[in-house]
């Protein structure tokens, strides 16, 4: 779910404003909202893999 966010807002980046980039960033939102609890789980098989998509989806640097 993290890694599609990433995915959703790399590629709504990429696309002048109009409603194609709207509805990527609405539901990079999405996946981002329903992702983020698991990176607060404290489990560690997840947690630095879980991590790294989380800071690729929030972060406009990290983007390509």
């Amino acid at each position: 779910t993290l890694s599609r966010a990433a995915a959703l807002r790399a590629l709504a980046d990429a696309l002048p404003d109009g409603p194609v980039r709207a509805r990527l960033d609405a539901a990079a939102q999405a996946h981002l909202a329903a992702g983020m609890p698991a990176v607060e789980r404290g489990d560690f098989t997840t947690d630095h893999w879980l991590a790294t998509f989380a800071a690729l989806a929030l972060d406009p640097v990290a983007r390509p």
